[in-house]
């Protein structure tokens, strides 16, 4: 393993970390989330109708 392959490996984790910590990627998947599960409603509606 060189040093090139341990700096990769610390930089993908540290990237990793900080996505992990990021507060707009939550919101970003509650919003996702939310957007399917209306989604899926509105499907079911239409099936219905």
């Amino acid at each position: 393993m060189d040093a090139n392959e341990v700096l990769r490996r610390y930089a993908a984790r540290e990237i990793n970390f900080r996505l992990a910590n990021f507060p707009g990627i939550s919101l970003i998947r509650a919003t996702l989330r939310k957007v399917d599960f209306a989604g899926a409603n509105l499907r079911k509606s239409y099936l219905r109708n």
